[in-house]
């Protein structure tokens, strides 16, 4: 759905499902897997996908 709107030079911060990396080696992103299993919710003190599962919560 957002597909359309990214380009090479955005950054994808996503969960550890596989299916995201793929995508993002197929579309030449620059990506960071936050695993959160392994206690890492912030990657290089600035990415992470807190914002993503806030709105996630509220929508339920």
């Amino acid at each position: 759905m957002i597909g359309s709107k990214l380009t090479s030079e955005n950054v994808l911060v996503t969960d550890a499902w596989r299916a995201y990396k793929t995508y993002a080696k197929e579309k030449g992103l620059e990506h960071y897997r936050i695993k959160s299993n392994d206690g890492k919710h912030v990657i290089k003190g600035l990415y992470h996908i807190q914002n993503v599962n806030s709105l996630h919560s509220r929508m339920k």
